[in-house]
């Protein structure tokens, strides 16, 4: 008779395994998550501020995912518990961050129906398709000029009124937007949103829209080239807007760079038509090749990667 070499007591237990709502298992989230909050908070400055903004931003992500799976659940009390606790944990960022600038108040506006609509996709039980995917990604790359905004003025400055003089100061700063600045300036308003919900959020200056703008057509290409690689691989359809949606984003950059100064002159633009380039030939060659979800997601990393070098550089 034999014997087990390890007593009962000795072997090992099994993991007990996370209930799922805790821990986000969309990794390729993060990229898109981070890469936009740290260029806004780059190309702004940081500032103290920018502290419950990170804190909120990762909270509310939790939160967000968390309420996404209770919906597709059919709100099943079981899954309700990290809602409950994220949405507490994202309060108190988000509370300090309204304490210390309440004009953030303004980013609401575009957030709360990008939200709407992809937990009503999470609750028809559509968070995989193409619209829910789309306005995640433009959430995620509204955070480059919410964090840009935030780091811009001084901590003294965010109570007052700016004169004509600074209004002009902040858009050759900006390099762009100078009128619409001063329109606002010598109309009561302050010229920049985190400081005033009358001004308008094109007013924080061309430059800033035009990194935003790459960054969105970039991660929007993600979308189309996963699901060619993973969940929709093999179908013509998918391959074909892919290949289409990466040809086109090419000449994205020449068109942010027409009539207007910024970081996509003198070369700028045909440095990130290159980039594209590149993205297309991927979506052309990869679906055909093949690849596991790894190293798929290892891809991503890196483009994304040379993308945020790219914008840093340029901008």
């Amino acid at each position: 008779m034999t014997t087990s070499p390890l007593a009962p007591a000795d072997r090992p237990r099994p993991r007990r395994k996370i209930p799922r709502g805790w821990i986000p298992d969309q990794h390729g989230a993060w990229a898109m998550l981070t890469i936009p909050l740290v260029l806004g908070i780059v190309l702004g400055h940081p500032t103290v501020v920018h502290i419950p903004l990170i804190l909120a931003w990762y909270a509310g992500y939790f939160a967000f995912y968390a309420t996404g799976v209770w919906l597709k659940s059919g709100r099943k009390s079981r899954y309700f518990p990290p809602v409950r606790a994220y949405a507490i944990a994202a309060a108190v960022p988000v509370a300090a961050l309204l304490i210390m600038n309440p004009y953030v108040a303004i980013w609401a506006a575009p957030y709360a129906p990008l939200l709407a609509v992809s937990l009503y996709c999470s609750h028809r039980r559509a968070d995989r398709s193409l619209l829910n995917d789309t306005v995640t990604v433009v959430a995620a790359t509204l955070m480059l000029p919410l964090a840009w905004s935030l780091g811009q003025l001084p901590a003294d400055l965010v109570w007052q009124n700016f004169s004509a003089d600074v209004a002009n100061e902040i858009a050759e700063l900006n390099r762009g937007g100078a009128a619409t600045l001063s329109l606002l300036s010598t109309s009561g308003f302050s010229p920049y949103p985190a400081l005033s919900p009358l001004a308008t959020l094109p007013a924080l200056g061309f430059v800033v829209w035009q990194a935003t703008a790459l960054l969105g057509v970039y991660f929007l290409g993600t979308v189309f080239y996963v699901k060619t690689m993973i969940r929709e691989r093999g179908s013509r359809a998918y391959y074909a807007a892919s290949v289409g949606y990466h040809v086109a984003a090419i000449f994205v950059p020449f068109v942010l760079a027409s009539g207007a100064r910024g970081a996509l002159h003198d070369g700028g633009a045909a440095v990130f038509a290159a980039f594209f380039t590149m993205l297309a030939a991927r979506a052309v060659l990869m679906p055909q090749v093949g690849g596991t979800p790894r190293q798929v997601g290892v891809g991503e990393l890196v483009a994304s990667g040379v993308l945020m070098l790219l914008v840093l550089m340029a901008f």
